[in-house]
């Protein structure tokens, strides 16, 4: 049985924002990230939500996964990054 797969459009910030998502990072780190605040993260998060009708993180990193938005490799990539600015 196959599953029907139907285009969700999401948009370029929502990719972004589910990509972190998928790759462990927390509401609060994804703001500071990309300098917004944590309610807009929860904004986007939510509408990602409704668009997948998604509502668990599992769902969310699963959808991520399958659409090429994440992968395994690619989890927690920022933590390292960041902790290299600060050595510097």
């Amino acid at each position: 049985m196959k599953k029907n797969k139907t285009k969700i459009d999401l948009t370029d910030r929502e990719r972004q924002i589910l990509s972190f998502l998928a790759d462990g990072y927390s509401n609060e780190e994804i703001a500071d990230f990309l300098n917004v605040s944590k309610r807009t993260v929860e904004g986007h998060r939510a509408k990602i939500m409704l668009k997948l009708n998604r509502h668990k993180i599992s769902s969310l990193v699963k959808y991520a996964l399958e659409n090429a938005l994440t992968s395994v490799d690619s989890h927690r990539t920022y933590q390292s990054q960041s902790q290299s600015k600060d050595a510097n």
